[in-house]
């Protein structure tokens, strides 16, 4: 399922504390009864079953991710490490967790409910860390300084178009510089 995905956006988008607190809320809600765990299930027994403590690790996956990526900065391979710390802490706790409950030992428990979820886990984590890259009305600038110098435009003629950039990106939304590129004759 994508509730580790979740944990992840929420540890990199609201950060540390925000993230583990949106987790909070989602564990909340299960334990209340609302069908939002995998195979749309709900209540007590499900959230402190012998798999509960993935779902806890939702949250701590997601205060890791989130603190690590402060700490850490948010370039792509970084964000990656932190949600792989972020993976471990959810897989640690939650392994724990049902051998306790079950009394199955430590090699038995990863095979049974951590090894054939990691191909998976990879793909969320790049997936999540392509979807966060920071957005930046610089960087956009900084591609068409690029290309201005790329084609031979003048000093002058640059600044005059990053001056307008300023107007434009504050005055005009997403969805309508994407229609007015759309309609362009370029």
């Amino acid at each position: 399922n994508l509730a580790l995905f979740a944990s992840y956006m929420s540890g990199l988008l609201l950060g540390a504390v925000w993230g583990a607190g949106s987790q909070l809320v989602y564990l909340l809600l299960a334990a209340v009864g609302v069908p939002v765990m995998a195979g749309l299930s709900g209540g007590p027994a499900v959230l402190f079953g012998k798999t509960g403590g993935y779902a806890i690790g939702f949250m701590l996956a997601a205060l890791l991710t989130g603190a690590l990526v402060q700490l850490w900065g948010r370039s792509f391979w970084r964000m990656c490490a932190a949600m792989a710390v972020g993976c471990v802490g959810c897989y640690a706790l939650g392994t724990v967790w049902f051998m306790v409950i079950t009394g199955t030992g430590v090699w038995q428990s990863l095979v049974w409910c951590v090894l054939p979820y990691l191909p998976g886990d990879v793909l969320k984590i790049l997936l999540a860390a392509l979807l966060a890259q920071p957005w930046s009305n610089n960087v956009c600038r900084g591609y068409v300084i690029y290309a201005m110098e790329n084609c031979g435009f003048s000093a002058g003629d640059i600044r005059r178009v990053v001056a307008e950039l300023y107007e434009v990106f504050d005055c005009r939304g997403l969805e309508e510089a994407e229609a007015h590129f759309l309609d362009s004759p370029y």
